[in-house]
């Protein structure tokens, strides 16, 4: 049975996501969801940009495990401003701190991993037509950090704090913000205080106890994006 979206048109779905069985999931759900096509999905992120210029997607789905910090989601948003980007997350990520983190990367939708297939498909065409979608269960499930660490940061130091944690270089972080070496390093100093931590490590080994920064998660494995038959 086809699942029925209010949408005229219809839209193209690529999709990354770590699990195999996943991508065959995703695929099951989108193929059956009426004003969806199924474009492929792969688990590597140069093969996925390659499938943007060769397929054109309307929207593309990023799983939490391939994209913990957000940093290939603000690429695709950042290089592709017309592009749809719905985030799937864990268990272990419905919290506020990686719901900032996804959005701030600019991710339209955001939605559970294991979301019913209708809520799924809501959550895509919602997040195309809006702009803006978050799963309902998330904003239930999701909660702060010990003593409302989420807050314990300004934005930009949050930020910034993901990309030295990232091995992102100083020169680098600057280049990206558009700031002086020396406001990069202003922040990271302002950041460690903040923390009370001795050094940068120190900094990045709070930020995780405190729920600031996603656990880093492994990722290996390919698969060749012209067959994208997952």
């Amino acid at each position: 049975m086809k699942t029925h979206v209010r949408f005229t048109g219809i839209l193209r779905v690529l999709a990354i996501d770590a699990t195999p069985l996943v991508r065959v999931g995703l695929r099951i759900v989108i193929e059956q969801a009426a004003g969806l096509e199924w474009l492929g999905a792969t688990d590597n992120p140069n093969e996925l940009r390659r499938g943007l210029s060769t397929l054109l997607p309307h929207i593309v789905i990023v799983d939490g495990a391939v994209d913990p910090y957000g940093h290939l989601v603000r690429d695709l948003v950042g290089e592709n401003p017309r592009l749809t980007v719905v985030a799937l997350l864990h268990d272990h990520q419905r919290t506020d701190v990686w719901l900032r983190t996804v959005r701030d990367a600019g991710a339209h939708g955001v939605v559970r991993r294991d979301a019913a297939p209708s809520s799924l498909v809501t959550a895509v065409v919602s997040a195309y037509t809006t702009r803006r979608f978050i799963d309902p269960g998330l904003r239930v499930a999701g909660h702060r950090g010990p003593d409302n660490a989420d807050t314990l940061l300004t934005p930009r130091q949050h930020e910034i704090l993901r990309m030295i944690a990232s091995g992102i270089r100083e020169a680098t972080i600057a280049e990206k913000l558009f700031v002086s070496p020396a406001t990069v390093r202003t922040h990271i100093k302002q950041l460690r205080g903040r923390l009370g931590a001795r050094d940068r490590a120190h900094a990045i080994a709070r930020a995780f106890s405190l729920g600031l920064l996603p656990l880093p998660t492994n990722v290996t494995g390919s698969v060749d994006l012209p067959a994208l038959a997952d």
